[in-house]
């Protein structure tokens, strides 16, 4: 299969690879889209620890399943060849504190699709089949690969707690910054500012809503 393959700091080429087979508890799914998270790009600098050259990256995405393994048809029926799923990334021991206490993102044992195995920035990907989501009825892939990035904004607008009628401020309108401006209009905000430098990202943040600072022209804290 190709895959982009990170081979050193600021270098990636398109290789041929191997392709992954699923294990007895895992499903295979062929790539239909892949995002790009900010901390691939550090990855890809160099600058990041987690990730170790070389390294197929890649962990928010969507696509086909295309083989399960031996074991799926009995624990995840949902999960068949031909459905259409993204995949939670980060998987878990399901044994230590954490987990028993139903915060899996903290097991103390977990470890993250495109770091610590391959990753989606390829044809094919295997994952453990408990980390996969079905896609609705009528979701493309493309719209599906923004599972884990709506995610992170689900959590950020938990953590604001209540902000019917109130204002709130986003500071930096990339992916999460805007898709955390959705969730507190969602909510009932009364404004969500946000503020930012690069005039197409504050456009895009006015379009959805929000009430643009530029930093460059305002005191954003006044």
């Amino acid at each position: 299969m190709r895959a982009l393959l990170w081979e050193a700091a600021r270098t990636m080429n398109l290789r041929q690879q191997r392709e992954p087979e699923a294990a007895a508890d895992e499903i295979l799914v062929r790539v239909g889209h892949a995002g790009i998270c900010g901390s691939e790009l550090s990855g890809y600098l160099g600058h990041n620890a987690l990730r170790v050259p070389p390294l197929i990256m890649g962990h928010e995405f969507a696509g086909e399943i295309v083989a399960v393994g031996p074991l799926v048809p009995t624990i995840r029926p949902d999960l068949t060849p031909g459905a259409l799923v993204t995949v939670n990334p980060l998987w878990y021991c399901g044994d230590c504190p954490s987990c028993a206490a139903g915060v899996n993102q903290l097991c103390a044992h977990r470890r993250l699709l495109g770091a610590h195995r391959p990753g989606a920035f390829a044809e094919l990907v295997s994952a453990p089949a408990k980390l996969a989501l079905p896609l609705p009825q009528g979701m493309d892939t493309r719209i599906g690969a923004l599972t884990e990035p709506v995610g992170c904004a689900l959590r950020i607008a938990e953590l604001a707690g209540d902000v019917a009628e109130q204002d709130c401020l986003i500071i930096g309108a990339g992916p999460i910054g805007l898709l955390s401006l959705q969730m507190l209009r969602f909510n009932g905000a009364a404004r969500v500012f946000i503020a930012e430098i690069d005039e197409a990202r504050l456009a895009m943040g006015e379009a959805l809503g929000g009430i643009p600072l530029q930093p460059r022209a305002v005191d954003t804290v006044e």
